[in-house]
C-alpha cells in the first residue's frame, strides 16, 4: 500500500497504533510465560487482559505453576481451566482478589492452598470464591 495513504487517512494511524499495542500486549504475555517456565510463578500483572489467554495454557503445558498473579487487569471472570490447568496452584493474594470489583467468582477448588490463605478466601464476601474443605495434607505446601 502507498505509505502516503496513511497520511490521508488518520483512522488509519489509530488502527496501526492500536495493532502495535496489542502486539507489544502479546508479546508481554509470552515473555511473562517463558519466565514462568523457570520459577512457577505466573505474573500476567497489568497485562490489561480482559479475558484469561488460552495461549497461556499451551505455552505452560509442561510446567508447574505454583503462583498466578493477574492484578492490574479488566477480568470479569476466571476460567474453570485455570485450576485444572495448573492444579499446583497455591498462592492466591486474597487482598487483590478482594479489590478486583469486575471480577465476580473464583473456582479455586482442588488445589492445595494454605491453610491461611484457605481461611482469607472464605472471608471474602466479593468476589464468590468456591476451595475445596481444607486438607491437613496440604500443610507441607505452606
Amino acid at each position: 500500500m502507498d505509505p502516503s495513504f496513511y497520511a490521508f487517512h488518520p483512522w488509519a494511524r489509530l488502527v496501526l497504533s492500536r495493532l502495535g499495542m496489542a502486539a507489544a500486549a502479546v508479546t508481554r504475555v509470552v515473555r511473562r510465560c517463558e519466565e514462568a517456565k523457570d520459577e512457577g510463578r505466573l505474573d500476567l500483572s497489568s497485562c490489561e487482559l480482559t479475558s484469561f489467554p488460552v495461549a497461556v495454557y499451551q505455552l505452560l503445558r509442561n510446567t508447574e505453576v505454583h503462583s498466578c498473579l493477574l492484578p492490574g487487569n479488566l477480568l470479569k471472570v476466571l476460567p474453570k481451566r485455570l485450576c485444572t490447568q495448573f492444579p499446583r496452584l497455591q498462592a492466591v493474594d486474597t487482598e487483590r482478589l478482594a479489590g478486583m470489583e469486575s471480577l465476580v467468582e473464583v473456582n479455586l477448588q482442588d488445589n492445595p492452598l494454605s491453610e491461611s490463605v484457605h481461611e482469607n478466601l472464605q472471608q471474602l464476601s466479593r468476589p464468590r470464591v468456591m476451595v475445596s474443605p481444607y486438607q491437613d495434607s496440604f500443610q507441607d505446601m505452606d
